[in-house]
């Protein structure tokens, strides 16, 4: 038979052989590659390296971009969603508050009396808790429409209720939307009630309003160039005078000498201060004291940042548009990176540094 003669030759057997280990060799490499990956997984000896922060650094913690005081959002590292503002009491009997370490940007507003106030920002980090929760002024709500933040908060003035139904701002008020919110037996009212930023965030999600709609401008800034600053101390009503002390590369901030702390744990620090003077009004309306800040306009500022201390100018045209402050060259100011805690102070308020 011919195909018995031909494998019965000595060469036609060499070339059979030959090309038989041929095909072997090539199904092995094609199926080794495969079976390698079933082993020991995907080759990724040509992937970049990559970088991690050392083990304890959250990596909420991490800078994203440059801080400028040309716009503070940009001390909130990149949000995904609409930052989260919460009206924050600073009453003595309400301190320590909660939340307040985990913060990106805190608001101190004077309301009647020209007792401070606070309202702490979020970005993408949300603590578990946040409060005591308090009532809002229209102030607030204009710092807060500066970066489309949400603000929770528990009742308000007539002038922020208008401000609200008038421009549809969203907010979450204890009052009408209770869910996020819950009190405590271990504080008296009103300073036992406490919001949950994540159900906050739910909410936003629930209503279509949790999409962020604007990020930080990036600015030409300038290196602060000004004289040694590691006390700050502001003259504030009784029972409320603060002093920043810097250490450890941050400010910790005092009242009436006891340090500001958070109940829920984490310290409170401020890379930066701004004092930021501001027109206040308070009068009685009828039984009820109501007061008045121009945070619309343009005014005075002192920035503290690096340790050192810049005088500026800062300026916002709207309700919407950011509170720019600039050095005397009208530049921005490069910002050391973190948290910001702005004071808006009467025009009349001592602020003292060495």
């Amino acid at each position: 038979m011919p195909g018995a003669a031909w494998l019965g030759s000595g060469a036609a057997r060499r070339a059979w052989i030959a090309a038989g280990v041929a095909a072997a060799l090539l199904l092995v490499a094609l199926l080794l590659p495969q079976a390698a990956r079933r082993l020991f997984g995907p080759d990724v000896s040509g992937l970049p390296t990559l970088h991690l922060p050392a083990p304890g650094k959250a990596l909420s913690s991490v800078s994203y971009r440059e801080v400028t005081s040309d716009d503070l959002l940009s001390a909130c590292a990149s949000p995904r969603r609409r930052p989260i503002a919460v009206m924050v009491s600073n009453d003595p009997a309400a301190r320590p508050a909660s939340g307040l370490s985990a913060a990106c940007l805190i608001y101190e507003v004077p309301i009647e009396a020209a007792l401070p106030r606070l309202m702490a920002v979020y970005g993408d980090a949300l603590p578990a808790l946040v409060g005591p929760v308090r009532s809002v002024r229209p102030a607030f709500l204009e710092l807060a429409a500066e970066f489309d933040g949400v603000l929770a908060h528990a009742g308000q003035s007539l002038e922020a209720l208008n401000f609200i139904r008038d421009r549809r701002y969203p907010v979450v008020n204890e009052f009408w939307t209770p869910l996020p919110f819950h009190r405590t037996r271990e504080r008296k009212m009103p300073h036992n009630l406490y919001v949950a930023p994540l159900k906050v965030a739910r909410w936003m999600a629930d209503h279509h309003v949790d999409a962020a709609t604007r990020q930080p401008a990036p600015a030409v800034t300038e290196a602060p160039q000004g004289e040694p600053a590691s006390i700050i101390r502001i003259e504030h009503p009784p029972g409320y005078g603060t002093t920043f002390t810097f250490a450890d590369g941050a400010y910790r901030r005092f009242v009436q000498d006891a340090e500001t702390t958070d109940a829920a744990g984490g310290e409170v620090r401020a890379s930066t201060v701004i004092v930021q003077s501001v027109r206040w009004r308070g009068w009685r309306r009828g039984k009820t004291d109501v007061s008045a800040v121009s945070v619309i306009g343009k005014g005075a500022a002192l920035i503290f940042t690096g340790r050192r201390v810049v005088e500026a100018q800062w300026e916002k045209a709207r309700d919407r548009a950011p509170t720019r402050f600039t050095t005397a060259t009208g530049a921005p100011l490069r910002l050391s990176s973190g948290p910001i805690w702005v004071v808006l102070a009467r025009s009349e308020t001592k602020v003292q540094w060495k």
